[in-house]
């Protein structure tokens, strides 16, 4: 066999390796099944003695093992104190934090990633809307299947092995807990607004500020009310909500329903763990979330009211405050109503204040 027919027959052999659902190409027919066993078919046999997980590739298992549990960081940063459990994540942390090497460019928005995988992500998930793994429980999608298997843990099966040392936060991963920490704790916002100088702990968080409060875009439009949302997923969230009514996230303790897992945890810890870890460095009061304690000091300290109401031009330093007040005294909604007595609210919050207060005893 000459060297020409030698390099068709290795063509041949990497379009059969090729994955049909993703296009991925692999090496060998093994790669390939093994690619579609653990990537899109789930199959994980191998599990973690120590902690529920549970991995596509035994490979997978040695690392999670040495990583989180017997903490193995043996390669060093050179140029910060940071650690990590192998070679190829030490190059890329100091590829993507000290060099700000992000040689990958969305060609569509130009947002810019360190590795080829973040793009590819970013392009299915943002542009392309494609988000092929679905929760069997809630219908949430994800982009990726560590996302939904993330997802699954945290929200229905209610498994947070990482706790925080400080609050007793529990997080679905390490990576959620180093967040968690620099958010609240260390009160880190390293990606900063060059408009309004308002700093966020994600870019994703900053991104979205930039287009709702200075750019005004919001792209996806409900076809139902004409809402409009910054993003696919916020506008899920509306349709579910407000106009299906779906609240698949309940409370374990007083079986109240939300629309999404960000509320149900904000009302797990903040009412019946009692947890306020934003403090206002003015009077000291505490709440449950920044965005009720930026509302706070804007309303409060600030004197700033934005929102005003069309109908009797009332101000008020939040929006929620806003559609809680037209609910009330000019649509005279009250939509949630007690099993017990049948006495009507106008949030869920105040139902279930009413609740514990009245009928605790029932």
């Amino acid at each position: 066999m000459d060297k020409t027919e030698e390099f068709k027959g290795n063509q041949n052999e990497v379009s059969e390796n090729q994955c049909k659902i993703c296009s991925r190409k692999l090496s060998t027919t093994s790669s390939l099944q093994s690619h579609i066993a653990t990537i899109h078919e789930n199959i994980k046999l191998f599990e973690c003695q120590i902690c529920p997980a549970k991995f596509g590739l035994k490979n997978k298992l040695s690392i999670h093992i040495k990583k989180v549990h017997e903490k193995m960081r043996p390669f060093q940063c050179q140029l910060c104190p940071a650690k990590m459990a192998n070679r190829s994540t030490l190059t890329k942390h100091v590829n993507m934090v000290h060099e700000k090497l992000k040689p990958f460019e969305c060609n569509i928005c130009q947002a810019k990633f360190g590795q080829k995988n973040g793009l590819k992500v970013h392009i299915k998930g943002v542009h392309g809307n494609m988000k092929q793994f679905e929760c069997n429980i809630c219908q949430s999608k994800f982009g990726l299947n560590h996302q939904l298997n993330n997802h699954i843990k945290g929200v229905h099966e209610n498994l947070r092995p990482y706790e925080c040392k400080i609050c007793h936060t529990k997080c679905v991963t390490n990576s959620h807990l180093d967040s968690h920490i620099k958010a609240v704790h260390e009160n880190l916002r390293p990606f900063e607004c060059n408009i309004c100088l308002g700093r966020f702990k994600l870019k994703s968080h900053l991104k979205i500020h930039i287009s709702q409060v200075h750019e005004h875009i919001k792209s996806f439009e409900c076809n139902i009310c004409q809402a409009k949302f910054v993003t696919n997923a916020l506008l899920n969230i509306h349709i579910k909500g407000v106009h299906e009514n779906l609240r698949p996230f309940e409370c374990n303790i007083c079986h109240a329903k939300f629309r999404n897992s960000s509320h149900l945890k904000t009302h797990v810890k903040g009412v019946h763990e009692n947890l306020r870890p934003f403090h206002c460095n003015i009077c000291h009061a505490k709440f449950r979330n920044s965005s009720h304690l930026k509302t706070h000091v804007k309303g409060v300290h600030e004197h700033l009211r934005p929102f005003h109401c069309s109908i009797c031009l009332t101000k008020f330093g939040g929006k929620s405050e806003l559609n809680i007040h037209v609910k009330r005294v000019h649509e005279k909604l009250k939509p949630f109503e007690c099993s017990i007595c049948c006495s009507k609210y106008v949030t869920n919050y105040e139902l279930n204040r009413h609740i514990r207060g009245v009928h605790k005893h029932i």
